[in-house]
């Protein structure tokens, strides 16, 4: 372990959170040993509520802010657990970008898990089960200690070999979804490009962009503040729609050294004018052209690999977009899910194999990619209303 990882190692230890170190772009550099206690829930919860790549972006923004007010920055992930992150150095070329404390829960486990997990995505029996399971990893602190923690966090960064930040000990608290705009302002956003509504997106970005300006009441390093948390909205609604945010930001986030050299009120609306119909047009010429483009190429995945045990993050990670999207414009065009669809091409692949005597029953189920003969059997009875061997003999 890097000695000047040690610091961290020996917080984690303490406070008894885990800590890591990210770069730049969110990556991390450094867990401490405390990060594998949380890890199984944290797994569970990013595939079933795709929220891994929101959170990132989060962490980001949240060191960013940090860096503005000096200090460490307390707030909730879009995973609805509670991280605490400090920034390491003020040059974002740098590798260590920032620290990230977390996660950790200020409410009671099962409240957690009622009003933040359990309904805000469509959940299989198991997978509510494994989050019951491992919920109970993620620490629950009382608020004291959660401030404690980020005061003491920032006195570590701040003396840290890599730090540029003076110490302070006001520590930003604050909520990632509610900084300057409302749940309603995004959802209707995100309906409109839905909907392939552009003159009603682009009514709702001037709107969030007037209502940034009066709030700020021409303070420039205010609106930078805003600007950020604007662009977060963005890069948030681009994901539920299944853009790559790397069409949108880059990899190097390289907007926030853009608005940290903002000088004045006029520079920066002439800047979210342009990153506005940046993201309108990538948004819908993405909507336009990607919705019939992905579904060929997921049949046509699905088709090539049936016989392997592919899963929907494969094939999601194939085309290069999130799961839920894929699996919504896929029912939509197909009138079934991913999973039902690789089904049905085993199916009907084992029905061509079925009329070659030369080719064992037995044997088919692996060949076209379930994993037993009992379940090939089951299945296929309930798509055809016969057994293998029946269709066999009807069939030839």
């Amino acid at each position: 372990m890097n000695s000047n990882n040690s610091h961290f190692e020996s917080f984690s230890l303490i406070s008894g959170l885990g800590v890591t170190v990210i770069d730049s772009l969110g990556n991390s550099l450094f867990e401490s040993d405390e990060c594998a206690v949380t890890r199984d829930f944290l797994a569970i919860l990013n595939k079933t509520h795709d929220c891994e790549e929101s959170c990132r972006i989060a962490f980001i923004y949240g060191c960013y802010q940090a860096k503005r007010f000096g200090g460490s920055y307390l707030f909730f992930a879009p995973s609805g657990l509670v991280y605490c992150v400090a920034p390491l150095s003020a040059d974002y070329d740098s590798s260590s970008f920032g620290v990230v404390v977390g996660p950790f829960l200020l409410t009671e486990h099962d409240d957690y898990m009622e009003f933040d997990v359990i309904g805000h995505a469509e959940l299989l029996p198991d997978e509510v089960d494994a989050l019951w399971a491992t919920v109970r990893s993620i620490p629950y602190i009382t608020a004291k200690k959660a401030q404690a923690v980020s005061e003491h966090l920032s006195h570590i960064t701040a003396f840290h070999p890599s730090s540029e930040c003076e110490p302070k000990t006001l520590p930003v608290h604050t909520d990632f979804f509610a900084i300057g705009y409302s749940i309603g302002q995004e959802k209707a956003l995100q309906l409109s490009i839905s909907r392939g509504d552009i003159q009603t997106a682009n009514i709702a970005l001037s709107d969030m962009i007037r209502q940034m300006l009066q709030s700020c009441g021409g303070n420039v390093e205010i609106l930078r503040s805003r600007v950020v948390e604007f662009v977060v909205i963005l890069s948030r609604v681009a994901l539920k729609s299944g853009m790559d945010m790397n069409a949108f930001l880059g990899f190097d986030y390289g907007f926030i050294r853009d608005i940290d050299e903002f000088t004045s009120v006029e520079d920066t609306v002439i800047w979210l004018q342009t990153v506005s119909r940046r993201f309108i047009r990538l948004i819908f010429n993405f909507a336009e052209t990607k919705h019939t483009d992905i579904i060929l190429k997921a049949v046509d995945f699905i088709k090539r690999h049936h016989s392997s045990k592919i899963t929907l993050d494969e094939i999601a990670a194939h085309l290069y977009v999130s799961k839920s999207y894929l699996c919504r414009i896929f029912k939509e065009a197909t009138g079934q899910t991913p999973g039902n669809y690789i089904t049905y091409v085993r199916i009907e692949e084992s029905k061509k194999l079925l009329s070659n005597l030369n080719i064992k029953i037995i044997d088919i189920p692996d060949i076209i990619g379930f994993e037993n003969q009992s379940y090939f059997t089951k299945i296929f009875k309930q798509h055809t209303g016969s057994t293998p061997a029946k269709y066999r003999r009807e069939t030839l």
